[in-house]
């Protein structure tokens, strides 16, 4: 029984991590490019406002703006530059 609580934890630590090095992601991109700053709130916005099919309605919105395109472009520029930027972008991609 012990063995199945340490993978449960595992699991929950994997994921903290995970979702902490996707918004810092995310918060570097929006410091580096702050025109999207107003895009990001309002679908951050949608989001907490509507929880039922969310997932669909901002998939839906970000393939309308070129907010994707943008992001994928800055990621494969900051790896290019920098192997350990590169290394955590290969980390959340992967996983």
């Amino acid at each position: 029984m012990k063995e199945a609580y340490t993978y449960k934890r595992s699991i929950r630590t994997l994921k903290t991590i995970f979702i902490y090095l996707m918004v810092s992601q995310l918060e570097a991109f929006v410091e580096h490019n702050n025109e999207y700053k107003g895009k990001l709130t309002f679908i951050v916005n949608k989001f907490n406002n509507n929880m039922t099919n969310v997932t669909d309605y901002v998939i839906e919105l970000l393939k309308k703006t070129d907010l994707l395109a943008c992001f994928d472009k800055w990621r494969k520029e900051n790896a290019s530059k920098n192997l350990n930027f590169a290394y955590w972008d290969m980390i959340i991609q992967e996983y």
